[in-house]
């Protein structure tokens, strides 16, 4: 389909893990209108495309030979401690079903 001041975007990619990510951002670095989507991610939408962004960066910058991969670990590494010190938190603050056996479970993690 030829392209004109009508289409919007040049490809759409439906995943926005790695693989659609690193996809997305070689297009756009080459000029083409990408839209990247994935419904399965829901309201963390954009926490999940950061992350594969940020994931397909750093894979583009070891395969150009730049040493992006480590810095890229210790990144997660301190978004996995956030997550669980918030997630841990949150299951400690739940008041209202503290008897039921899921929460049972879970409050009594460390």
């Amino acid at each position: 389909m030829p392209l004109d001041s009508e289409t919007l975007h040049d490809f759409v990619i439906a995943g926005g893990g790695p693989a659609g990510a690193a996809a997305a951002l070689v297009l756009a670095q080459n000029g083409k209108r990408v839209l990247l989507t994935d419904p399965i991610l829901g309201e963390n939408a954009p926490t999940g495309i950061y992350s594969g962004l940020r994931g397909a960066q750093a894979l583009l910058g070891e395969l150009q030979g730049q040493s992006t991969l480590r810095s890229f670990n210790k990144e997660l590494d301190n978004v996995w401690a956030a997550y669980r010190e918030h997630h841990q938190a949150a299951y400690t603050a739940e008041e209202r079903w503290r008897s039921e056996m899921f929460w049972r479970r879970r409050i009594a993690k460390p």
